[in-house]
Parts: structure tokens; sequence; C-alpha cells
């Protein structure tokens, strides 16, 4: 997570009717704007401190929700089967061993980009698992891929992981009465993207 501070002084006049450049009465205000945002899908501005010459005290807090989307293939190929709602790998479009899983994953809302993944997983069955990024010692860094994994992030903030599917993955799998899928699963990390108006 981050958190970041900002200060600003309102001032506020009471200008006599009939006398616009005249002002009668004037407040000051010190504005202490306390911003923290998580890097993992929620933002939140938990507390807003404010002071008229002598402190007084205000507080508001708010969340917000990011949505991931997943594509099958490379984010740079303009993937456009989504996973979460087709099914991309039925049919022809099964894997089979030795092929190279692409997922693009990226976020729905515009201004918030994928910085990298934190962690990930590959599961077959409830027989086998493989650590395709490993998370590193510190929450919110980008974690390590393995020598068949490959995880790069493009400059639109879309993240390609890239797994060689491995053996082990289908010996996991074979027999009867058990269901062929491999499940992929990890934690993004998100950045907010601010864009400001230069004006003109």
């Amino acid at each position: 997570s981050g958190f970041d501070s900002l200060n600003y002084c309102i001032r506020c006049d009471l200008y006599q009717d009939g006398k616009p450049d005249f002002s009668v009465m004037a407040r000051k205000f010190d504005l202490l704007l306390d911003i923290t945002f998580e890097r993992n899908a929620t933002f939140n501005v938990d507390s807003i401190l404010t002071s008229e010459f002598i402190s007084s005290v205000a507080s508001a807090s708010a969340s917000r929700s990011v949505s991931i989307e997943v594509f099958k293939g490379t984010c740079d190929s303009n993937p456009t089967c989504n996973v979460n709602t087709n099914d991309c790998f039925s049919g022809v479009n099964e894997v089979v061993v030795g092929d190279t899983l692409d997922l693009c994953i990226m976020a729905s809302d515009a201004d918030v980009k994928v910085g990298g993944l934190e962690s990930a997983t590959a599961e077959a069955g409830d027989n086998y698992q493989s650590i395709l990024i490993a998370k590193s010692g510190t929450d919110g860094e980008v974690g390590t891929p393995n020598f068949v994994t490959r995880s790069i992030v493009n400059e639109s903030g879309e993240l390609t992981l890239s797994t060689l599917l491995l053996p082990a993955y289908f010996d996991a799998l074979a027999g009867s009465g058990i269901e062929r899928v491999i499940t992929v699963s990890g934690v993004v990390l998100l950045e907010y993207v601010l864009e400001l108006d230069s004006g003109s």
C-alpha cells in the first residue's frame, strides 16, 4: 500500500451587498488530505482533517474495487477470448504437453494499470501445484518467475503471463474420473494513473 498527504489553505470572505470589493469578514481553513492507496485492487481515502486556525477534526472514508480481466493469448496480440466469461480452452483449443500457456491480465478501469504479479500458481487437480511466480519477502513487490515462466508488462499496463505446460501437469490428471483442468491463480499488483489537465 502507499500513503501521501496534501496540504491546502482555503480563505472564505463575506462581502457587503453593493460593495463586492469590501470584505467584512474572513476565515481561513488549513485542509490536510491524507490518502492511502492499496496496490492490489482497492483504494481508500481514510481521513480528511480540517483546521480553522485552531484545529478541528473531520473524517471521511471511501473504497474502490477494481476488476481484473484475463484473456487467452499475449497482450500484444490483441486477444479477444475472455477466460472469465468464455470457454477458451475447449475442443480444438485444449492444451497439450509442451504448449506455452499465454494469458493477458489487465484492469477493467482505464485509470488503473497492472504493475506486475506478486505471486502466481498453477494447479492440476488435487495432485500437483507449480509456483509460477514466487512471492518475495515483502508485500507489494513483484515476485520471481520460475525457469519456464515469463511475466512481461507492456506500455499500456497490461501483463502477459507465459508458462510452459510441463508433463507433470498431465501426469497429475491421468486416470479415469479426474477432471482434466489446470487452474492458474495469483495476486496482481496495481498502479493508479492520474492524468492532469495541462490547461490551455
